[in-house]
């Protein structure tokens, strides 16, 4: 009975079967994919309830680090486009602060007197004071190994972000930002918040091209059956 009506009236139900798959279909841009490993965890979990509160208290622990490379940071060039990306990345909206050369300081003792000051005082002007610099930074375990390579051929930018931060917003201002201060080094940008962009953009990537060239192989399957 049902298979004489699926003959008798076939070519209505394929055609309603082409419709409902194009509305389907046509609703994959917009698709909103959460890469965000935190919720898919249980919110009564222990561990994401501690994690919530120590965000609650001393602000995001999420982080995006922009890295300048070249065969030595310390040069002045190199300095001042840091010094420049740096305070850029202070006003993007989202976040909450930043550690680089130019915001982490040098603390030592001097006769019983505590001396804090910038790690980065000045940009030398000649290599004499950039082998002071070298070696004042080499003296500054809260920079030297952190946010400057031990061989002076990288330097890091530390951008917290505050717990609301949206990762799409953020990496946008701050791709604007490497194109806003160009340079003849290379800038990175890395972080847990980038991987979960990216990770969304070739998800909906693949779905585009995937899921059509899946379902037209499956339609010419049937058809030839």
């Amino acid at each position: 009975m049902i298979a004489e009506k699926v003959v008798r009236y076939r070519w209505i139900i394929i055609i309603l079967f082409f419709i409902i798959t194009g509305i389907f279909t046509s609703q994959i841009p917009t698709v909103e994919i959460d890469t965000d490993l935190k919720s898919q965890l249980p919110k009564e979990m222990p561990s994401r309830l501690s994690t919530d509160r120590i965000d609650s208290l001393f602000g995001g622990t999420e982080m995006i680090m922009l890295i300048i490379q070249d065969d030595d940071v310390l040069n002045p060039e190199t300095l001042k486009r840091i010094r420049r990306l740096s305070k850029k990345v202070k006003r993007i909206k989202g976040v909450e602060k930043v550690h680089s050369l130019f915001d982490l300081k040098s603390i030592r003792g001097e006769e019983g007197i505590l001396i804090i000051e910038p790690a980065v005082p000045k940009i030398p002007r000649n290599d004499e004071k950039r082998e002071e610099l070298r070696k004042h930074i080499r003296e500054n375990d809260i920079v030297y190994g952190t946010v400057v390579a031990k061989d002076f051929s990288l330097a890091a930018i530390i951008a917290m972000l505050t717990p609301d931060a949206r990762d799409e917003d953020v990496l946008t201002e701050m791709r604007e930002v490497i194109k806003e201060i160009p340079g003849k080094e290379t800038v990175r940008i890395g972080g847990l918040p980038v991987t979960r962009v990216e990770m969304g953009e070739y998800i909906r990537h693949d779905m585009r091209l995937l899921l059509p060239v899946g379902i037209s192989i499956m339609l010419l399957f049937l058809f030839a059956c």
